[in-house]
């Protein structure tokens, strides 16, 4: 646990050259069973058992004697609960124990009834070595964050394991359950699991090109979400590519996959279908939002693959074959599912049209891929791009604000924000993101200046700040007031040249709703 501790620290202030070097020095000493769990925590980002931020407080507020409301205005300046009980706690524990023991003890305290889960918590703490206590909250908050991303992670383990990082890290799709033995496994090369997806190649945004238009494929990119379907002997699973598997989300994916009669990989578009057209993301999302549809709204709204690349067939990993000879291969696939369209052009001038009207065919803009290119991990720019749609955008005020986490704990950067509706602001979006740091600051002092009333944590101003908000869609929702919701908002800029009352309506996004939604 102590060299988990000093890892979790190093990768907290070391660079991507030395957070590598961190990561090979302790999977090189780490016992297996430690270094299984020690893969997980970072790869997933979550500790597997979760105690109440609640029962945290009060066990701070009963070994420390600080009362509860000091714990969460502390809490509320530092930003992370884990940090702020670490801060506040003062330990003289000399327990040695490794990091497996501490996953056992906490699965252990999560089975206690809640009454008695404060005074254990107490008992912990003051076993634990005061350097270890910050990362075993954090083993007790869930939340396990820390920077190092997946495919620094799959090069350190790359070292370790001596075998090359892209193999590394699509051992790490999937289903993987921490143990000595999914260790050994990984370091074998067998993952033992038939149902591993392969990690997803990402497109990355569209700069232009002098070459000629005919050495790339130009599809749709269609407003659904990615997914990949894995048939392999009796084993028929569906992942999406945040690497859930949503098997039981999309039975009727599942069942027509059944009459695929060859073992395959396919990389696809999810979509919910519509009078046989590719239907809103609005429709997706009621979909999306079930573990387990009923066989009503499975016909009200019967999911779909949308396929474009075809990834494994018979056993055989195509992804180092070009495009143009995968797409061959895919076409000549028996299959159940929609196959992308490839668009024909003559020229940019022609896919820059096609992009403007992308949403008339549900989709947000087009795909521009090489018909040379391999299939690979990651977002790697130069062989696949995605052009797309310029963002909708209306024109709002701030209501209102609330202080951020992490490095923006001291800093009021989420913000509500409303149109104009009967001399009213109706709110219409919330947005985290889009102003530079210099430009969060100068909101955070404005906010803190004109307050003119708080609600918890969350402070009301006057109607005077502007934003031009973008947003990639817009449709009806019954859980806001406004009648409507917007699908990935963001600030697009400060709009300082322009008073509130020129902000726009209800009414203007109404208009949107019409004609986009």
């Amino acid at each position: 646990m102590n060299a988990f501790a000093e890892l979790f620290a190093e990768l907290e202030s070391q660079k991507n050259k030395g957070k590598i070097a961190a990561l090979v020095r302790f999977f090189e000493q780490a016992e297996p069973e430690d270094a299984a769990w020690a893969l997980h925590l970072l790869n997933e980002g979550k500790s597997p058992t979760r105690i109440s931020g609640a029962r945290m407080r009060e066990a701070v507020s009963v070994s420390t004697g600080l009362p509860l409301w000091l714990i969460e205005e502390s809490y509320a300046m530092v930003g992370d609960l884990a940090e702020t009980c670490a801060l506040l706690l003062r330990s003289q524990g000399q327990s040695e124990q490794p990091l497996h023991h501490w996953i056992a003890v906490l699965a252990e305290l999560k089975a206690l009834p809640t009454d008695e889960q404060t005074d254990k918590i107490v008992e912990l703490w003051r076993s634990i070595p005061q350097s270890q206590l910050f990362v075993f909250n954090k083993l007790m908050t869930g939340g396990f964050r820390v920077g190092v991303a997946r495919g620094l992670l799959s090069q350190a383990l790359a070292q370790v394991l001596e075998r090359p990082a892209d193999e590394v890290l699509g051992h790490l799709m999937g289903e993987w359950a921490p143990s000595e033995a999914a260790w050994q496994a990984l370091k074998s090369g067998d993952s033992g699991y038939q149902g591993q997806p392969y990690p997803f190649f990402l497109a990355t945004s569209w700069d232009g090109s002098d070459e000629p238009v005919d050495h790339f494929q130009i599809e749709y990119k269609l407003d659904g979400i990615r997914a990949q379907l894995v048939k392999r002997g009796d084993t028929l699973t569906l992942w999406s590519r945040g690497e859930e598997c949503i098997d039981a989300a999309f039975p009727d994916i599942l069942s027509k996959a059944q009459s695929i009669e060859v073992d395959c990989v396919i990389d696809a578009e999810l979509v919910v279908l519509q009078d046989g057209q590719v239907g809103s993301f609005n429709a997706l999302q009621k979909r999306l939002g079930r573990k387990k549809p009923s066989a009503n709204i499975q016909a009200e709204l019967p999911a779909s693959l949308v396929v474009y690349d075809l990834l494994e067939e018979n056993g055989q990993d195509l992804r180092l074959q070009p495009l143009a000879q995968r797409r061959r291969r895919l076409e000549k696939l028996s299959h159940p599912f929609l196959l992308s369209a490839v668009l024909n052009v003559s020229d940019w001038d022609e896919v820059e049209e096609l992009r403007q009207n992308a949403r008339a065919r549900r989709a947000e803009g087009v795909m521009i891929k090489r018909l040379d290119s391999p299939y690979r991990v990651g977002r790697k720019k130069g062989d696949w791009f995605k052009f797309k749609l310029d963002p909708l955008s209306l024109d709002v005020v701030l209501m209102y604000g609330q202080a951020g986490h992490g490095n923006r704990a001291n800093l009021f950067s989420d913000y509500t924000l409303g149109v104009w509706h009967d001399d009213q602001l109706v709110p219409v979006a919330k947005a985290y993101s889009g102003l530079t740091r210099s430009e969060m600051e100068a909101v955070d002092k404005w906010i803190k200046a004109n307050t003119l009333e708080r609600f918890g944590p969350v402070r009301q101003v006057p109607p005077e700040l502007v934003f031009e908000l973008g947003f990639e869609g817009i449709q009806e929702s019954t859980r806001h007031k406004s009648g409507i919701a917007m699908r990935f908002p963001r600030i697009l800029r400060w709009r300082q040249d322009k008073p509130a009352r020129e902000a726009n309506t209800l009414q203007d996004a109404q208009a949107l709703l019409q004609e986009y939604g």
